[in-house]
């Protein structure tokens, strides 16, 4: 009778095995599809990427304006990513190839987070249905469809803790490096790779502490010859700062985004959220305990989730950053694992079983883990399968944002510009992404991510802007370049040049093109033109 049970069992996990796999592979293809057949409405800052490509396809070389050596994306290895394919697939539609294509990031990093649950907890299914808690997730799927360097990132980010976790530093390192390439943040793995180095009392290879070197240092030397520093014009201009944010700004975000997330809401305010917001902190402090014991883990790659966690969150709250909406697939995906992981091996560490798994608790740690999959989806669970299946589904992708819809009039200012104007023309614009990318001129940056020349105006004072997360355009520096026209959305310029007696005895408006949709209490896209004097 025992063994006829025994039978069975196996037969049953088996059976819930393979399904997991197949609802996981099945949520793949489902997003898959989606980066296929959805609307090319990518983040504004992505294009400021797709510019820099399409100048090096054109024989300009990596450059945002023809002639200036400035690299002002965040994300050199995603540019040559991009690069490379246009350059062998000849597409010249750089959005739509970007878009598309991070179809392989997403899925790799869906596997690269299999990998790591998979080689932490020993379950196969524990590991596959937190895969479909990431693969299935709207928001997650909305993000990578902005067409951001976002889940190269990630891939590269869960593929360095699958290798320390399978001890295998030199992979991890490796993955680290380009991890850096790829964000700045990519500092930060590295940070824990060479923790996880030092930490060896074995084996410790020596080699190791130079993979970073030798993957870094094409890039060091071409960026330092070309554009005369390695680092990326964007960061120089962040650290000016270019937004003028209260103390504890980011930190605030994050842990509103948490509570958001753990609400299954989006607006947490609405469920009490400061009762919310101490469990939340609760939860994560009480996981993140659990992972560093790590006694209940069958693998002892916990510490290095928790660790990473927390030093994303330290790294965000110490440079108060304004943490754009791309920024979070890496902290939701690390703190959905910390929680899931984290719990149950706190639990087997209060019940006194530190030093290793017994065989209950082998089965316990999975089906917990499932457990609490189910419970950090972003959504209600009902609604949030019902919608993702449902041909209804694109209303939540970039149709229905406002934000992303605006990159839509910036390319009919774009379009009405050069049909005005020549290749000579200079424009001044407080965003720079789709307006640069389809302009034909020479843009200068109120932001300064890709103008040396607005440094010396950075921070824009605050009385010249609406809020400090606005990137305003300084009176000074359009005083400074003098440009030939001026793009902007009113939010950028209302408390500036607006009502700045010089500009406005220099400058007339002379088109304004709707947006499809109001934003930050603006409706238009405003061009203004230098008067003749």
């Amino acid at each position: 009778m025992t063994g006829r049970r025994s039978l069975l069992c196996g037969r049953l996990q088996k059976l819930t095995v393979r399904l997991s796999i197949g609802l996981f592979v099945a949520s793949l293809v489902h997003a898959c599809y989606w980066h296929v057949r959805a609307q090319v409405i990518p983040y504004d800052d992505a294009y400021i990427t797709y510019r820099y490509v399409q100048n090096f396809v054109a024989g300009s070389g990596l450059v945002y304006n023809p002639g200036e050596p400035v690299f002002g994306s965040s994300a050199p290895l995603y540019a040559l990513w991009l690069a490379m394919l246009a350059a062998v697939t000849h597409v010249g539609d750089i959005p739509a190839l970007a878009v598309r294509t991070n179809a392989v990031f997403y899925v790799a990093a869906g596997m690269a987070i299999v990998g790591l649950a998979r080689q932490l907890t020993r379950s196969s299914l524990a590991a596959f249905c937190i895969g479909v808690l990431y693969a299935m997730n709207p928001e997650m799927l909305n993000i990578s469809l902005g067409g951001m360097e976002s889940f190269l990132f990630l891939a590269l980010c869960f593929g360095t803790l699958w290798a320390l976790c399978a001890d295998r530093i030199t992979l991890g390192m490796s993955l680290a490096a380009f991890s850096l390439l790829t964000r700045p943040e990519g500092l930060l793995l590295v940070a824990v790779c060479g923790l996880r180095w030092i930490g060896r009392s074995h084996r410790r290879d020596c080699t190791v502490p130079g993979i970073p070197i030798i993957i870094l240092l094409p890039w060091v030397i071409f960026a330092t010859l070309r554009y005369g520093t390695p680092v990326t014009h964007s960061i120089i201009a962040k650290s000016a700062p270019l937004y003028v944010l209260p103390p504890g700004s980011a930190l605030a975000t994050i842990m509103w985004q948490l509570t958001s997330w753990s609400a299954m809401s989006s607006s947490p305010m609405e469920a009490g959220s400061l009762l919310i917001l101490v469990l939340v902190l609760a939860v994560t402090v009480t996981a993140s305990y659990g992972l560093l014991r790590c006694g209940a883990m069958p693998a002892r790659g916990g510490p290095h989730l928790a660790i990473t966690l927390w030093m994303f969150v330290s790294f965000y709250a110490v440079t108060n950053v304004l943490l754009f909406e791309w920024y979070l697939p890496v902290l939701w995906s690390l703190w959905a694992l910390v929680v899931i992981m984290g719990l149950p091996a706190f639990s087997h560490w209060i019940a006194g079983d530190a030093r290793g798994l017994s065989s209950k608790s082998r089965v316990a740690l999975p089906i917990v883990s499932i457990a609490l999959s189910a419970l950090l989806v972003a959504r209600s669970p009902v609604s949030f399968y019902r919608l993702a299946w449902s041909s209804q589904y694109t209303v939540s992708l970039p149709a229905g944002s406002p934000e992303r819809l605006r990159v839509q009039a910036y390319r009919e200012a774009a379009d009405w510009l050069n049909a005005h104007s020549d290749s000579s023309t200079t424009v001044l614009a407080s965003e720079i992404g789709a307006f640069g990318y389809y302009f034909d001129g020479h843009v200068y940056d109120a932001c300064g991510l890709v103008s040396p020349q607005a440094l010396p105006y950075l921070p824009v004072p605050i009385d010249e802007r609406v809020d400090g997360a606005a990137g305003a355009i300084s009176s000074e520096f359009a005083r400074a370049v003098q440009a030939d026209y001026v793009v902007t959305l009113p939010v950028f310029s209302k408390k500036s040049i607006e009502v700045d007696p010089w500009f406005r005895s220099r400058y007339e408006p002379v088109q304004s093109i709707e947006l499809p949709a109001p934003v930050w209490n603006s409706s238009e896209v405003i061009i203004w033109a230098r008067k003749q004097m």
